[in-house]
């Protein structure tokens, strides 16, 4: 059973931007906030989360339940009956975040992220979405997992960042401390060697279990969720859990079926990119970032895709 989960906010809700706005004000010079982190891109919806949804309905059909995770938000085209047809259930960030309501509301997808294995009923295997992930052609489970073992997107690099070195340095040192670790040998040796795997912008992977394990027994999980706005000190879960499952031996480097859009890339850029999509039938899934700060001109081509993707590119 594999349940998938996709994370949605829409920022342009009113309520939104005034609970951002007051939060804001409220921390302004008490807390180094990226600038990044608080760009109004990393809200903005358009019909990004109506395509990602119905690909993963029309691609990935062995997918049981998908989780809509919000901020006291629906979208307007999922009515009731549209959610039970689709079987979207819609999960407030008071649920995940029970127990911690004063870290609420959070604007941090970092700080969501680590406690997206709180779901109530989430099934062991899951697919983790952002909304801006489309499942462009149809993809069997085997692809993601396979017996005990999950299959990531991303790449191996041989060199941590400073940033990376000081988190997973953090990690490993309390790995180390916990009786019963198998896994510490072969973090040790891939520390020194300075070589980490670095997600794609592609549908990722979770053992729930595995997950609560690494991020709750780490410390990062309260860490990421008293950040209200991404910061430098946040952990990417995704990247984290990653490379512990690889060097606990649960996962593995997956295939490179994965294409990648963002708003800074040229038009000409983009059109190769949207070209592959549709030529290469290897390509499963498509990332497309800040769309809304693309023209309407590219906006239009993405979409047309999507649409193509829906009816079976």
């Amino acid at each position: 059973m594999v349940d998938a989960v996709v994370t949605w906010v829409d920022g342009s809700d009113p309520a939104h931007v005034a609970k951002r706005k007051y939060w804001l004000a409220q921390l302004q010079g008490s807390e180094a906030i990226s600038r990044h982190g608080t760009l109004h891109t990393r809200w903005e919806s358009s019909f990004e989360l109506y395509y990602c949804i119905h690909l993963i309905r029309r691609n990935a059909p062995w997918i049981e339940k998908i989780y809509l995770v919000t901020d006291e938000q629906r979208p307007d085209w999922l009515t009731e009956e549209e959610a039970r047809r689709l079987d979207v259930v819609l999960v407030d960030h008071k649920t995940i975040f029970a127990g911690f309501e004063g870290c609420l509301p959070t604007f941090n997808s970092d700080a969501i992220e680590a406690v997206l294995h709180r779901v109530p009923g989430l099934s062991d295997r899951y697919l983790y979405f952002n909304d801006d992930v489309f499942l462009l052609r149809p993809t069997p489970a085997k692809k993601y997992f396979h017996g005990e073992r999950a299959y990531w997107r991303g790449r191996f690099e041989k060199r941590f960042t400073v940033k990376q070195l000081l988190k997973f340095g953090r990690w490993i040192a309390g790995a180390r401390e916990r009786d019963g670790f198998v896994g510490v040998r072969k973090e040790r040796a891939v520390l020194e060697l300075k070589r980490v795997f670095n997600n794609a912008h592609a549908p990722h992977p979770f053992f729930r279990d595995l997950t609560r394990d690494v991020i709750e027994e780490s410390g990062w999980m309260e860490e990421n969720m008293s950040q209200k706005f991404r910061k430098w000190e946040s952990v990417s879960v995704p990247q984290l859990v990653s490379n512990a499952a690889i060097l606990r031996g649960y996962a593995t480097k997956g295939p490179s079926d994965w294409e990648y859009i963002h708003s800074e890339h040229s038009e000409e850029e983009v059109d190769r990119r949207l070209e592959r999509c549709l030529k290469e039938k290897k390509i499963k899934s498509l990332c497309v970032q800040s769309l809304d700060m693309m023209s309407k001109q590219m906006q239009d081509k993405i979409e047309r895709l999507l649409g193509q993707a829906l009816q079976g590119i």
